[in-house]
Protein backbone atom coordinates (compact mmCIF):
# COMPACT_ATOMS: atom_id res chain seq x y z
CA UNK A 1 0.00 0.00 0.00
CA UNK A 2 2.83 2.35 0.88
CA UNK A 3 4.43 1.70 -2.54
CA UNK A 4 1.23 2.72 -4.35
CA UNK A 5 0.94 5.92 -2.33
CA UNK A 6 4.61 6.72 -3.00
CA UNK A 7 4.18 6.08 -6.73
CA UNK A 8 1.12 8.34 -6.87
CA UNK A 9 2.99 11.07 -4.99
CA UNK A 10 5.92 10.84 -7.41
CA UNK A 11 3.98 10.54 -10.68
CA UNK A 12 0.97 12.73 -9.82
CA UNK A 13 2.68 16.13 -10.20
CA UNK A 14 4.05 15.17 -13.64
CA UNK A 15 0.61 14.12 -14.89
CA UNK A 16 -0.97 17.31 -13.55
CA UNK A 17 1.82 19.45 -14.98
CA UNK A 18 1.36 17.84 -18.42
CA UNK A 19 -2.39 18.56 -18.38
CA UNK A 20 -1.72 22.10 -17.18
CA UNK A 21 0.87 22.64 -19.94
CA UNK A 22 -1.74 21.79 -22.61
CA UNK A 23 -4.24 24.24 -21.13
CA UNK A 24 -1.59 26.97 -20.86
CA UNK A 25 -0.40 26.37 -24.45
CA UNK A 26 -3.88 26.75 -25.94
CA UNK A 27 -4.78 29.72 -23.72
CA UNK A 28 -1.54 31.48 -24.76
CA UNK A 29 -2.01 30.77 -28.48
CA UNK A 30 -2.87 33.75 -30.66
CA UNK A 31 -6.25 33.21 -32.32
CA UNK A 32 -7.07 34.75 -35.69
CA UNK A 33 -10.04 34.86 -38.04
CA UNK A 34 -8.71 37.53 -40.40
CA UNK A 35 -9.66 35.48 -43.45
CA UNK A 36 -13.28 35.38 -42.27
CA UNK A 37 -13.49 38.97 -41.04
CA UNK A 38 -14.11 40.69 -44.40
CA UNK A 39 -16.69 38.17 -45.60
CA UNK A 40 -18.62 37.51 -42.39
CA UNK A 41 -17.54 40.15 -39.83
CA UNK A 42 -16.28 37.44 -37.48
CA UNK A 43 -13.54 37.97 -34.92
CA UNK A 44 -11.78 35.18 -33.03
CA UNK A 45 -11.53 36.22 -29.38
CA UNK A 46 -9.80 33.41 -27.48
CA UNK A 47 -9.09 29.70 -27.27
CA UNK A 48 -9.32 27.35 -24.32
CA UNK A 49 -8.74 23.65 -23.94
CA UNK A 50 -11.42 21.31 -22.72
CA UNK A 51 -11.71 17.57 -22.23
CA UNK A 52 -8.51 15.54 -22.61
CA UNK A 53 -9.17 12.03 -23.98
CA UNK A 54 -5.55 10.92 -23.68
CA UNK A 55 -4.82 11.02 -27.42
CA UNK A 56 -6.35 14.40 -28.19
CA UNK A 57 -7.53 17.49 -26.37
CA UNK A 58 -10.72 19.39 -27.10
CA UNK A 59 -10.11 22.98 -28.21
CA UNK A 60 -12.80 25.67 -27.87
CA UNK A 61 -12.46 28.88 -29.91
CA UNK A 62 -14.68 31.81 -28.98
CA UNK A 63 -15.86 33.80 -32.03
CA UNK A 64 -17.93 37.03 -32.09
CA UNK A 65 -19.70 39.09 -34.72
CA UNK A 66 -18.15 42.56 -35.06
CA UNK A 67 -21.22 43.94 -36.84
CA UNK A 68 -24.67 42.75 -37.83
CA UNK A 69 -24.93 40.42 -40.84
CA UNK A 70 -28.03 39.57 -42.87
CA UNK A 71 -29.95 36.34 -42.28
CA UNK A 72 -28.72 34.68 -45.54
CA UNK A 73 -25.11 35.37 -44.49
CA UNK A 74 -25.76 33.89 -41.03
CA UNK A 75 -27.21 30.78 -42.73
CA UNK A 76 -24.14 30.52 -44.98
CA UNK A 77 -21.93 30.67 -41.87
CA UNK A 78 -23.94 27.87 -40.26
CA UNK A 79 -23.56 25.72 -43.40
CA UNK A 80 -19.81 26.33 -43.58
CA UNK A 81 -19.29 25.64 -39.87
CA UNK A 82 -21.31 22.44 -39.97
CA UNK A 83 -19.45 21.11 -43.01
CA UNK A 84 -22.80 21.31 -44.82
CA UNK A 85 -24.16 18.44 -42.75
CA UNK A 86 -27.39 20.33 -42.09
CA UNK A 87 -28.47 20.98 -45.70
CA UNK A 88 -26.69 21.58 -48.97
CA UNK A 89 -28.34 24.24 -51.14
CA UNK A 90 -29.33 23.16 -54.64
CA UNK A 91 -27.04 24.06 -57.49
CA UNK A 92 -23.82 23.88 -55.45
CA UNK A 93 -21.15 21.52 -56.72
CA UNK A 94 -18.45 22.89 -54.41
CA UNK A 95 -18.82 24.50 -51.03
CA UNK A 96 -16.70 26.15 -48.40
CA UNK A 97 -16.12 24.78 -44.95
CA UNK A 98 -14.31 26.37 -42.02
CA UNK A 99 -11.24 24.62 -40.68
CA UNK A 100 -9.14 25.41 -37.64
CA UNK A 101 -5.45 25.47 -38.50
CA UNK A 102 -2.90 24.96 -35.70
CA UNK A 103 0.50 26.57 -36.39
CA UNK A 104 3.85 26.60 -34.58
CA UNK A 105 6.19 29.56 -33.95
CA UNK A 106 7.60 29.28 -37.49
CA UNK A 107 4.10 29.36 -39.07
CA UNK A 108 4.31 25.69 -40.00
CA UNK A 109 0.90 24.02 -40.15
CA UNK A 110 0.93 21.31 -37.49
CA UNK A 111 -2.69 20.23 -37.61
CA UNK A 112 -5.81 21.13 -39.59
CA UNK A 113 -9.23 20.05 -38.46
CA UNK A 114 -12.87 20.74 -39.26
CA UNK A 115 -15.21 22.23 -36.71
CA UNK A 116 -16.67 19.29 -34.77
CA UNK A 117 -19.40 21.21 -32.99
CA UNK A 118 -20.79 24.71 -32.51
CA UNK A 119 -21.90 25.80 -29.04
CA UNK A 120 -24.27 28.71 -28.95
CA UNK A 121 -26.48 30.27 -31.58
CA UNK A 122 -25.11 31.85 -34.75
CA UNK A 123 -27.38 34.91 -34.68
CA UNK A 124 -25.57 37.33 -36.96
CA UNK A 125 -25.99 40.15 -34.40
CA UNK A 126 -23.06 42.41 -33.50
CA UNK A 127 -21.44 41.37 -30.22
CA UNK A 128 -23.05 37.90 -30.14
CA UNK A 129 -20.62 35.03 -29.85
CA UNK A 130 -20.44 31.27 -30.19
CA UNK A 131 -17.83 28.58 -29.64
CA UNK A 132 -16.23 26.37 -32.26
CA UNK A 133 -15.22 22.97 -30.91
CA UNK A 134 -12.57 20.69 -32.42
CA UNK A 135 -9.82 18.33 -31.28
CA UNK A 136 -6.05 18.63 -31.47
CA UNK A 137 -3.66 15.68 -31.14
CA UNK A 138 -1.72 15.68 -27.87
CA UNK A 139 1.64 15.29 -29.62
CA UNK A 140 0.94 18.57 -31.48
CA UNK A 141 -0.76 20.70 -28.84
CA UNK A 142 2.43 21.63 -26.95
CA UNK A 143 3.91 23.21 -30.09
CA UNK A 144 0.89 25.38 -31.01
CA UNK A 145 1.47 29.15 -30.89
CA UNK A 146 -1.33 30.26 -33.22
CA UNK A 147 -4.77 29.05 -34.29
CA UNK A 148 -6.32 30.38 -37.51
CA UNK A 149 -9.83 29.95 -38.85
CA UNK A 150 -9.69 29.43 -42.62
CA UNK A 151 -11.96 28.58 -45.54
CA UNK A 152 -11.47 25.33 -47.41
CA UNK A 153 -13.16 24.26 -50.65
CA UNK A 154 -14.77 20.84 -50.85
CA UNK A 155 -16.51 19.08 -53.70
CA UNK A 156 -20.14 18.23 -52.98
CA UNK A 157 -20.93 14.51 -53.24
CA UNK A 158 -23.54 13.76 -55.88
Amino acid sequence: MRTIVTAIMLIGPFVLAHASDKKDTIAAAKVSAERLKAQWSLKAVSATSGHDSGKSTEVNVLVRFEKDVDKPVAQEIIWCLSGWKTATPRGYDTHEIVTLVFLDKDNVVLHRHRVRDVKGEVTGKAGDGFRLITDCDDDVIGKVTRIELRHSQEKTKK
